[in-house]
């Protein structure tokens, strides 16, 4: 647990912090929490996520409490709240290296923001002004380094509110399209483009147009004017940058108006980092002066409204218009707002909100027409589904001889604007669920290999590996739209005999820390796999394992040495000769022809899963409902490769093979290398370390009895392993119930350390420091004999070890030694 989750218990114990945000909606659901409470998100290592609810009295009392260092604070942002119109602008220095000033772009876009949200003023009539009138209205918060610019940018004094994010990232996306069309319908001595612009309504084929042309349109665009005030064609060129990839696309990231939004607070950090947000002395708010940090908090949060009564932009329809009935004096206020609105509306792409065409064919009959209003898959209550969902059906039921349905409709992800409509063949699915059993695997154990996995777990491993010549594989990776998938999942059978196997699942996005020494044995895990002497059956074209050498496991020159069979080429030449009736052509085989094969059924309806959430239970403590979700997923990605060993032997690949290694009633735990280096540390004791050697059976993928197995060894050679095993499970007493301190000086021993502990009455089994491999800050674990009062003996201790205590104990040591020598 975090210091600033350690903080929330400590300040207000009856807090509900969830793993999930859904799981903390449901719970709150029972209990009255005011419209203004603050839904929090904590970063935790591993860029993994907590949340909590807070009133804005206890967000305010948190901040007083939490060092700056420590706030990894991320306010949730509800699709259902009003919100203030905010913006997160940044980009890389290296990949933007002809950009000199790095003002122009971030000053555009405050201009740009100013012009829509606000009134025309004819009052305003230098660029002085406007931009002391932008200030007065926009707190713009930096984090920018040597490596990004960052900027955000709040409307903390608006005029107008938005009813909900969604709406509010439609309008800044028309604000985008506007502004590229500007650019390309500017005529100039130096830009001169015919596009036929009803071919571009998307932002991102317009950005690929004018790319070529972005450093003529920075450099001699100056004087080219726009209807915003003080804004030129060369400063709207400014806010198209280079990413990663260096490829063009806008400073605006536009994918923070997504579901569920989490934006940085002000004065926090990002986990491992030391840049926290704080009030831009480039763009200085102009009240700043005169707000304490606290209001500032409370100024830059977006859904925080002490003012309710500031009107509202709603979507009417497929246009904005403005809710006044919060004001008394509604047409002299607003009635030159509109103006700026309706220039928005003409920039909403138009196919966003189109009613989908009902031109089909009327040739098929009524017996075939499929009843939609029976489907109990569909929720009806995802936005805009009703738009599309008459045109997805009549696609999908066009064809007499094809009888499709919409199976499920979900919002993307990453990229809320898209709607996934999942499209099943009518009874085709239930019609092999009925007709044949669900799949039933051969025996097996598996092993997760993760950063909780031991160093014994993996050394028994590459020794069945060794033992070994026949093994099956597969990969899962995540669905990211308009990017590379990412891979996340390798799946990994060891075959030891016809009946038996090991099942590893190497879990990519959670490896453990590159000093580690687990690591090593993970590297050389696949190094034993991969050679000329082991067949490797792979579903598919085995170039799909390149993608994870970015996890820099393996290399792709190791790939090249292994022997990979490609099991699908094998399974249609066997079908097509069994079935030259119907034979399979296509470069995928359906699952239909692999039921009919195993006379088995196994359900896919998981292949789009999250599989990079940390499919083992020992990773994070997770609720029923979770583990009952976490279970499914580790059930797919076990049975779809296990399936591979069954077709292997229908197909008669391989020879009888039997392991030599055998069952026995204890694991090898360590090496004789493992022994030395334990011996070399006689104070420091290792952190509790969950064992994932955890055997699975058809009947039960959970189950919790642990099967064990040895190598042949010699007596000698086990007595240096029992005693290792022997210790590690002393150590792992010794730490069930610990104290962690973190941030402590270094210059503290372990032996001062056991001295100030004893000083403090405080009884102890081990002490042990850590390293934080994002922040390289160190921190003491020390193992408590007494559990009913580990919280007594925390508030005692942690607020020991530190710089200032370091500075006073050496002082005291000096003082002591020296009136000794008197």
């Amino acid at each position: 647990m975090t210091s600033v989750q350690n903080l929330i218990k400590r300040l207000f114990p009856h807090k509900i912090i969830t793993h999930r945000l859904s799981d903390l909606h449901n719970q709150l659901l029972q209990q009255s929490i005011d419209k203004n409470d603050i839904f929090l998100s904590i970063e935790k290592e591993n860029k993994s996520r907590q949340f909590c609810c807070l009133s804005i009295e206890e967000l305010l009392r948190l901040f007083e409490c939490c060092p700056t260092t420590e706030r990894t604070l991320y306010e949730s942002i509800s699709i259902n709240k009003p919100v203030r119109t905010y913006i997160d602008f940044e980009y890389l220095i290296d990949k933007n290296l002809n950009i000199q000033n790095h003002y122009i772009g971030p000053m555009c876009c405050l201009k740009v923001l100013y012009y829509f949200l606000n009134a025309p003023d004819d009052t305003i009539n230098t660029v002085e002004r406007y931009t002391e009138n932008i200030l007065k209205q926009f707190l713009v918060l930096e984090a920018s380094t040597t490596e990004k610019i960052s900027y955000h940018f709040i409307n903390v004094n608006p005029s107008i509110l938005f009813e909900s994010i969604s709406s509010l990232g439609i309008f800044i996306k028309a604000i985008i399209r506007f502004l590229l069309l500007a650019i390309v319908k500017h005529k100039c001595a130096m830009f001169n483009m015919d596009i036929p612009i009803e071919q571009f309504n998307n932002a991102s084929n317009l950005i690929n147009q004018l790319a070529p042309f972005i450093h003529t349109l920075r450099n001699h665009c100056r004087q080219c004017n726009t209807s915003i005030p003080y804004v030129s064609i060369a400063d709207i060129a400014y806010l198209l940058v280079q990413n990663r990839g260096n490829e063009w696309t806008l400073a605006i990231d536009t994918n923070v108006y997504s579901k569920n939004q989490q934006f940085r607070l002000f004065n926090c950090v990002k986990y491992g980092k030391n840049n926290p947000l704080v009030p831009s002395t480039t763009f200085p708010f102009h009240y700043q002066l005169e707000y304490s940090s606290h209001n500032l908090l409370k100024k830059s949060l977006i859904t925080f409204m002490e003012d309710d009564h500031i009107p509202k932009v709603y979507l009417n329809g497929d246009k904005f218009d403005i809710n006044l009935s919060s004001i008394s004096n509604r047409i002299t206020t607003f009635s030159y707002n509109l103006i700026n609105i309706n220039l928005t509306n003409q920039h909403i792409i138009p196919l966003t909100f189109s009613k989908p065409s009902t031109n089909v064919s009327k040739s098929r009959t009524p017996q075939n027409l499929i009843h939609f209003n029976k489907i109990n898959h569909l929720n009806s209550s995802v936005k805009d589904i009703q738009l599309f969902l008459n045109f997805v059906e009549n696609i999908v039921t066009s064809e007499p001889s094809y009888q499709g349905y919409v199976h499920t409709c979900v919002r993307g992800i990453y990229n809320k604007d898209l709607l996934f409509f999942n499209i099943a063949e009518k009874l085709h699915e239930h019609e092999l669920a009925t007709k044949y059993p669900p799949f039933d695997p051969l025996k097996f154990e598996q092993f997760f290999v993760n950063f909780r996995t031991t160093d014994s777990t993996l050394i028994h491993l590459i020794d069945q590996i060794k033992s070994s010549t026949v093994f099956t594989l597969d990969t899962e990776s995540i669905l990211i739209p308009y990017q590379l998938n990412k891979p996340a999942l390798i799946q990994f059978q060891i075959i030891l005999s016809e009946s038996f196997s090991s099942v590893v699942l190497i879990e990519m996005c959670h490896l453990p820390r590159a000093y580690e020494h687990t690591l090593t044995l993970v590297k050389q895990f696949f190094q034993t796999l991969f050679n000329a002497d082991k067949n490797i059956f792979i579903w598919g074209d085995s170039r799909e394992l390149h993608n994870f050498c970015s996890y820099n496991l393996f290399t792709c020159d190791q790939l090249d040495l292994c022997n990979p069979i490609d099991l699908q080429n094998e399974f249609k030449t066997h079908w097509n000769k069994q079935h030259p009736h119907q034979p399979t052509t296509s470069a995928s085989i359906n699952y239909s022809e692999l039921a009919c094969e195993l006379s088995q059924w196994l359900d896919k309806c998981r292949t789009t899963s999250s599989f990079d959430i940390g499919l083992d239970r020992t990773l994070y403590h997770f609720n029923s409902a979770e583990i009952e979700h976490y279970q499914s997923l580790i059930r797919y990605a076990v049975y779809d490769f296990l399936s591979m060993q069954q077709i292997i032997l229908k197909l008669k690949l391989i020879e009888h093979q039997e392991s030599n290694i055998n069952p026995s009633n204890e694991i090898i735990t360590a090496t004789l290398n493992d022994l030395t280096d334990m011996a070399r540390d006689d104070d420091q004791h290792d952190l509790p370390t969950t064992n994932n050697f955890e055997p699975i059976s058809p009947a039960d993928i959970q189950a919790d009895s642990t099967p064990k197995r040895q190598q042949t060894l010699t007596k000698a050679e086990r007595r240096p392993i029992h005693n290792r095993t022997s210790i590690l499970k002393q150590r792992k007493r010794y730490y069930k119930n610990e104290i962690i301190i973190s941030n402590i000086d270094r210059r503290f021993t372990i032996k001062q350390i056991k001295g100030i502990i004893k000083s403090y009455s405080v009884p102890y089994s081990a002490v042990k420091f850590s390293t934080s491999s994002t922040t390289r800050k160190q921190s003491v674990h020390i193992g408590i004999r007494s559990p009913s009062q580990l919280n007594d003996y925390q508030h005692q201790i942690d607020h020991l070890f530190t710089t200032s205590h370091y500075n006073r104990f050496i002082n005291h040591q000096q003082t002591y030694r020296s009136s000794s020598k008197r």
